[in-house]
């Protein structure tokens, strides 16, 4: 049974959506498409070895939303070495995100292996 008061929470008022009038010079990221019902693109900045204003801009379910703005909290203010060993199942759990919704899982495990890619290029990463 999935946290519905944490994924409506999360849906409703997500804390780490991109702004409309936000500046999108920060490097983006994308996984999913149109074509599948979900799209979400990750944007953020590095200063020093650190993660900062993680943002992101979904289109999908709510669960997509609210795994999204967990995500970027999670990575907020993180130095770039978290994401070697960094594991979504901890949000997972979180948001005791339903089998029906396993895709959502899936998408952010393609993000995630192309921010450790973008982030720290010298090291092969297989997606789990």
């Amino acid at each position: 049974m999935s946290n519905y008061s944490e994924i409506q929470r999360r849906f409703l008022q997500p804390t780490y959506g991109l702004c409309a009038d936000r500046d999108k010079q920060s490097p983006r990221l994308r996984a999913g498409g149109l074509e599948q019902g979900a799209v979400v693109e990750l944007y953020f900045s590095v200063e020093g070895s650190c993660l900062i204003d993680v943002r992101f801009r979904a289109y999908g379910s709510p669960t997509l939303i609210a795994f999204a703005d967990a995500f970027c909290e999670a990575l907020e203010g993180q130095p770039v070495s978290f994401l070697t060993d960094y594991e979504l199942g901890a949000i997972q759990q979180q948001l005791q995100v339903p089998n029906t919704q396993i895709h959502v899982v899936m998408l952010f495990n393609e993000l995630l292996h192309h921010l450790r890619q973008t982030l720290v290029p010298s090291t092969s990463y297989e997606l789990r």
